[in-house]
């Protein structure tokens, strides 16, 4: 269910609500909601995104194991097969879920990789601002991925380090792949998509997340302090 709110936490800004239960069936059945902007990301852009969420406490923390997540976030594309090259998630790390970035390293029928983003549990009940540059490249050497939590820089660690032959930066805030991929993502048809698509459906359990307004440009400041009254760092 997607629905138009008042923020829960009292900006007075109105947010975007989306619900995910056992019973949604959308896109083939999926248990998702999405929200989708119009394809305006093609070969060769080198773009900001910010995206403000908030994880309600009441959103479970046993998402059914280790590497389980819900995605909020995406950049993607026709002909949309297969894992998106750039994602935001959050993600089950032992007995709490904790913010995650995921990227499709391996070509259109790949999965994604994991890169947590700081042991703090993601269902805090507070406004995060999560700020995105990625280039968008088919080349490994040429696609870029920077995100920043808060205003502070995020270095990638998790399971999915060290390096590869397709991805390298682990231990970094810089990765370097292929942040369009032939196949999955096209050059000129791709889209920003704020969502709630959990990898682990059939699920019994509701979860919701709360969106603050997105925006893109092609700058950090140009970005930042989307959400009324919560700062977004340096």
């Amino acid at each position: 269910m997607l629905t138009c709110v008042s923020d829960p936490t009292g900006t007075g800004q109105t947010v975007l609500q989306m619900t995910v239960s056992p019973n949604t069936c959308a896109w083939s059945c999926q248990q998702r909601m999405d929200w989708i902007s119009p394809k305006i990301i093609a070969a060769g852009a080198d773009e900001y995104f910010s995206i403000p969420i908030l994880v309600p406490t009441s959103q479970t923390s046993n998402l059914g194991g280790n590497g389980r997540f819900v995605q909020f976030d995406e950049q993607f594309g026709d002909p949309t097969s297969g894992s998106p090259s750039n994602a935001l998630d959050i993600c089950q790390q032992g007995a709490i879920v904790v913010f995650c970035a995921g990227g499709n390293t391996s070509g259109a029928s790949g999965g994604g990789q994991i890169y947590y983003m700081g042991s703090t549990p993601a269902n805090d009940g507070r406004w995060h601002d999560f700020i995105e540059h990625i280039v968008f490249s088919t080349n490994p050497s040429v696609g870029e991925l920077e995100i920043w939590k808060d205003g502070n820089p995020v270095t990638f660690n998790g399971p999915d380090c060290p390096d590869t032959s397709n991805v390298t930066g682990c231990g970094t805030t810089t990765l370097h792949y292929a942040t369009l991929i032939p196949g999955a993502t096209t050059g000129s048809n791709n889209w920003v998509q704020l969502d709630n698509y959990r990898n682990d459906s059939p699920a019994g359990y509701t979860s919701t997340f709360f969106h603050g307004a997105p925006a893109m440009g092609s700058s950090y400041e140009s970005v930042r302090d989307t959400i009324v009254g919560y700062p977004s760092g340096p």
